[in-house]
């Protein structure tokens, strides 16, 4: 029995699932499914929040971080986890900046990207929380194509999505996507233009936004 992700097109969690199932050939295993209405979702997964994985046996699995690793345990091959320890460690840790730092910051400016007015103090809690995840990327990045090695791994998985917002959300506050850091607007860059792995997920996260925001204006 094949597993089944419950997914969201525009949430950057579930498209870091997408993207490691897609990078490992899993569509065959692993089927990608619209998340239900919310009170029947609730009862799949008590958080109310996707992704959820129904692992298949008997357990619907919540949480991007440890789908991604569950998944990584149950179809080891292709590894998209870091060679050797340290490697592993370098990997998990831009999944950490993404996560503590990044949507943090993120988290604080979508409460006022509808507000009226907006509160000037939050916008710029938001954006100061924003280029901490962003200095912290910067240094970390490996300046080649992917994140921490030459080949796409779990570091990517969270970076694409997430820095995804961190391109469409500054405009709509007067800001720059990125300014100030050339390491990781280079990377994104180059990153979104992989075929093979990304350019179809930033496409999906797109078309899901301009519905969300058409839906939010009627």
């Amino acid at each position: 029995m094949p597993m089944k992700l419950y997914n969201n097109d525009l949430s950057p969690f579930t498209t870091r699932v997408r993207l490691q199932i897609r990078a490992k050939g899993l569509e065959n295993d692993v089927q990608i499914v619209p998340r239900p209405d919310i009170d029947l979702y609730k009862a799949i997964n008590p958080t109310g929040k996707v992704p959820c994985l129904d692992t298949g046996a008997g357990f619907n699995l919540p949480e991007s971080e440890t789908i991604c690793e569950f998944i990584e345990d149950s179809f080891p091959e292709p590894s998209l986890r870091g060679h050797t320890a340290l490697g592993k460690a370098k990997v998990r840790l831009f999944s950490r900046f993404a996560d503590l730092y990044i949507m943090d910051g993120l988290g604080v400016l979508f409460g006022q990207v509808s507000a009226n007015p907006r509160d000037p103090a939050r916008v710029d809690e938001g954006f100061r929380k924003l280029d901490e995840g962003m200095r912290l990327i910067e240094t970390y990045l490996s300046g080649h194509l992917y994140a921490t090695e030459e080949r796409f791994t779990l570091a990517d998985c969270a970076l694409v999505p997430t820095l995804f917002f961190c391109s469409v959300m500054p405009p709509g506050f007067g800001r720059t996507p990125f300014e100030g850091r050339a390491k990781v607007k280079a990377y994104y860059e180059r990153i979104i233009a992989d075929d093979m792995h990304c350019a179809r997920a930033v496409q999906e996260m797109g078309v899901a936004l301009q519905a969300f925001m058409k839906a939010r204006a009627a």
